[in-house]
């Protein structure tokens, strides 16, 4: 539900020059983020160029959450001040190792073979335990923390997952009211999955690697 301002509100906002600012979400990076950020993007460029379609081919893991109380945009979020203020905030991610190898098997070989599996950072998922499954099932075929590339620390917007399934997920899930209801929203969410097009999916292809390529002439820095 959106609120409209009275003319008395609008009229002390403009005369205390209060402007409505739309809130950026993004993580802050911490220091030598910026060198393994740039470490990073080189090196996927790198491979890139010797193959064509090797961003194709990283199998990104994340998690986000889908509530059956509906979803608040950030489209329509505005912070009213005298100046923009900064706002942050965290993403955690995860994959489920059961869910991972029973879907594993239902590729082609070739293709298998080929792929690089995305691990985040996040210490419950950097255990001795997950490191060596993720060596025995991919070998030098995973990115991540100690992987044999290694994945960069807060950045989100270097993965499709982050900078676009989610959010267009949500917006075709919670396109109409949903009702209370658990098995409603998750067949939402399945059928919202299913409507993705190749298109939409090479799409998201092209921009990782235009991120990338963005990323490492910054230097490593933030760049949205």
């Amino acid at each position: 539900m959106f609120r409209t301002f009275s003319c008395r509100e609008n009229r002390i906002f403009k005369q205390n020059r209060i402007l409505p600012f739309k809130p950026k979400f993004r993580h802050t990076l911490e220091e030598g983020d910026e060198a393994k950020r740039l470490d990073f993007c080189l090196e996927i460029g790198k491979r890139v160029l010797n193959d064509i379609g090797f961003h194709k081919r990283i199998l990104f893991s994340d998690e986000s959450t889908f509530s059956t109380n509906g979803v608040v945009s950030s489209q329509h979020c505005r912070y009213w001040s005298e100046t923009n203020p900064p706002l942050y905030y965290f993403l955690s991610k995860t994959m489920l190792q059961k869910f991972l190898t029973d879907k594993l098997d239902e590729l082609p070989l070739s293709y298998r073979t080929r792929m690089f599996f995305q691990q985040d950072g996040c210490p419950a998922h950097h255990a001795v335990t997950v490191r060596n499954w993720l060596n025995s099932e991919f070998n030098e075929h995973w990115i991540g923390r100690d992987g044999f590339i290694l994945w960069p620390p807060r950045s989100p917007d270097l993965t499709i997952l982050d900078f676009y399934l989610w959010g267009h997920l949500k917006q075709i899930v919670y396109r109409e009211p949903l009702e209370n209801d658990e098995e409603q929203l998750k067949t939402r969410i399945q059928n919202a999955v299913k409507s993705l097009s190749i298109e939409e999916i090479r799409n998201s292809w092209n921009e990782f690697r235009a991120r990338i390529e963005i990323c490492a002439e910054k230097g490593g820095a933030l760049f949205e």
